[in-house]
């Protein structure tokens, strides 16, 4: 009897632990669901019409049962009239995450207000992205446009390179060679 006892005790503490972590990871779902939806734009891109640009970008994730990822994008207008635009993913799906995905979006939208060039952006990027509690690599690329001289000056690193349209012609834009955030925090 008592050995049947313990093995019920037992069993009855696993429903307990699995429920425990079924509800923590439902929570941790939702948290990050939520942080997601938070960065990501919920309307088209709002450009200056002098900036002389029309903007398109739509999220899809990379399957349904997915989960929320660390991915981002955004069109961030500076005060020297340039133009961020930017996109990156945190590898892995989950709390962590888009926990860190949210850190270096904000992160990317304060250190562009340096004036900074793209290049050196992605530098900055890079050793927050080393510095962040838990190992984090993410790919990202970056696009300052300068509307006043027509310019696109952009840094890529490790992420699909985007696609530039003009008139009915659609090409790939030429990727600039770039380690991925969070590999090595003496890469350039």
């Amino acid at each position: 009897v008592t050995e049947r006892r313990r093995a019920q005790t037992a069993l009855e503490l696993a429903h307990i632990q699995l429920a425990a972590q079924r509800s923590r990871a439902e929570s941790e779902r939702q948290l990050a669901n939520l942080l997601q939806q938070v960065i990501m734009p919920v309307e088209p891109a709002r450009v200056p019409r002098s900036a002389g640009l029309e903007i398109a970008a739509r999220y899809r994730p990379a399957s349904p049962g997915a989960g929320v990822g660390g991915d981002w994008y955004g069109v961030f207008p500076l005060p020297d009239s340039r133009l961020l635009l930017n996109v990156g993913d945190i590898a892995g799906h989950g709390f962590a995450a888009a926990t860190a995905m949210a850190q270096l979006f904000h992160a990317l939208h304060g250190l562009a207000l340096t004036g900074a060039d793209s290049g050196q952006l992605l530098r900055w990027m890079n050793t927050v992205t080393c510095s962040l509690p838990t190992f984090t690599i993410a790919s990202s690329c970056l696009a300052l446009y300068d509307p006043a001289d027509r310019r696109l000056n952009i840094a890529n690193a490790g992420h699909p390179s985007p696609v530039l349209v003009r008139g009915q012609e659609a090409r790939t834009v030429p990727r600039p060679a770039g380690t991925m955030l969070g590999v090595d925090a003496n890469s350039s």
